[in-house]
């Protein structure tokens, strides 16, 4: 029995709506949830970056802290003194031991991370020492003849553990070198750094020169395998269930984060699923009665919208056009006259920017402009505005700004312009621009207009080419 019209016409309508419906789920997947949930991970891995700089701070601080108990020793000014008049054979040497071993020894119990010092004299011959005694090779690493600053952390292996070496010329103003400290610190705060960050399947590692593993946590529950991350030192090979990030440290020391991902992650899989299927079951519920309305309606606020961006702003740069800042610099005069505000107006164009189009072509002209908003946008705050005033001329408004505020901006704007070459097509460009600031300040503004206000910053503009361009002015508003 064949099916009448209207039966045909529900069957298409059914089919219809379950080719949107299919198409929907589809869309708020791909375009929708998969980006959020892309998103998600990338914020909790971000996580991950914030951790590394916060732990390369802290381990940085210990080292910090470490080179200035070295430098704070050795600068002992009784002791320096004492040593540079033995130098002259003012002091026996038996007498300078017995003065400076005490003082040393004393600094030494006072900071218990030290262990060890060996003061030397200035041709790289061990004097005395305090504490454990540290080897003759590490202070041969320390090449005191040729010392010309302090230099550390040199790392070294004692036994089991490993020991921080720094080395200090001390110098008297009037004597000149007078010797050398090589200092010896225990790696206990490296240990409980390593120890303390590392955890819920993030480990933190210290190397040397990116291959020799130094500092690893103590075995823990949680902890990333150690093996992947030996190999990854070693040859560089990546096992993909880990994320190995580095940051440099003083000492030509790296600090490491190795997650294990799987588990990293797990936590954000599963509540991007549960969010996912409530919200397509959702979706599922009130599809087939809202899209057939609604669509029309939001296309044609979107399309207003689209309409509504296109007349405000400029093609090319995507900054506001010359019609556009006419009303934003009415509403911001507006403003000023009403809260009694200073108002600030830069107007700058591209110097000898008609060469640049001549010589390469408007497509390079064109890259230009657009590299030009990008690094005036840069510059804004979030209440000023920037516009493409005429073809090369940009127009910045920048409220509750004073001439020496205005003039600061122009300035970095210039500098920004000039010392940073353009890349473009035709290679890279060095390329000026000329500035004219003018300023409305408190109840002036009540008797200017935005036409007195270009004007002034468009004299100000052609003042700076006149005198040579590549140049910030400061003009001021018309007295008649």
């Amino acid at each position: 029995m064949p099916l009448g019209r209207h039966t045909k016409d529900i069957l298409r309508l059914y089919l219809l709506v379950g080719l949107s419906m299919a198409m929907l789920a589809l869309s708020f997947y791909l375009l929708g949830m998969r980006p959020l949930v892309d998103y998600l991970r990338e914020t909790h891995r971000q996580s991950i970056d914030y951790a590394l700089a916060d732990g390369a701070r802290l381990l940085d601080s210990i080292i910090e802290k470490h080179h200035e108990l070295a430098l704070q020793t050795a600068s002992r000014s009784a002791i320096r003194e004492r040593q540079a008049a033995w130098l002259r054979g003012e002091v026996e040497r038996e007498a300078l031991l017995a003065f400076s071993i005490p003082k040393l020894a004393d600094a030494l119990r006072a900071n218990a991370e030290m262990l060890g010092i060996a003061r030397l004299d200035p041709e790289g011959r061990t004097l005395f020492g305090v504490g454990e005694a540290i080897p003759a090779d590490w202070i041969a690493a320390c090449d005191p003849l040729h010392l010309s600053q302090s230099r550390g952390p040199l790392i070294e292996r004692a036994g089991e553990s490993l020991r921080l070496v720094y080395c200090v010329p001390i110098e008297d103003r009037r004597f000149g070198r007078v010797g050398v400290d090589v200092l010896m610190m225990s790696d206990v705060a490296i240990q409980s750094f390593v120890d303390g960050q590392s955890q819920d399947f993030t480990t933190f590692a210290v190397a040397r020169d990116e291959h020799e593993l130094l500092w690893w946590p103590k075995p823990r529950e949680r902890s990333c395998p150690r093996l992947p991350f030996e190999r990854y030192l070693a040859h560089g090979l990546t096992d993909l269930r880990l994320i190995i990030n580095s940051r440099p440290l003083p000492g030509r020391l790296w600090l490491y984060s190795i997650v294990d991902a799987e588990h990293f992650f797990a936590p954000v899989e599963h509540h991007a699923l549960v969010l996912i299927g409530l919200t397509l079951g959702a979706t599922l519920m009130v599809f087939m009665l809202t899209l057939l309305s609604l669509r029309p309606v939001i296309a044609t606020l979107l399309e207003e919208e689209r309409l509504r961006v296109l007349a405000q702003r400029d093609g090319l740069t995507g900054l506001y056009n010359h019609a556009h800042m006419q009303d934003l610099l009415d509403d911001e005069l507006e403003r000023a006259r009403r809260y009694g505000h200073v108002l600030a107006v830069v107007l700058f164009d591209i110097d000898w920017f008609k060469r640049i189009n001549d010589r390469y072509g408007h497509p390079v002209g064109d890259q230009v402009l657009r590299e030009i908003a990008t690094r005036a946008r840069d510059l804004l705050r979030e209440n000023d505005r920037l516009a493409r005033y005429g073809g090369e001329e940009f127009l910045v408004i920048l409220p509750e700004t004073d001439p020496q505020g205005a003039a600061a901006f122009a300035e970095r704007l210039r500098h920004s312009i000039e010392t940073i070459p353009f890349t473009t097509e035709a290679g890279a460009l060095r390329l000026t621009i000329s500035a004219g600031v003018t300023v409305i300040e408190g109840g002036e503004a009540a008797r200017r207009d935005k036409g007195t206000l270009i004007a002034a910053a468009d004299r100000a503009l052609y003042a700076s080419k006149g005198a040579g361009r590549n140049r910030v002015s400061v003009g001021e508003l018309d007295v008649s």
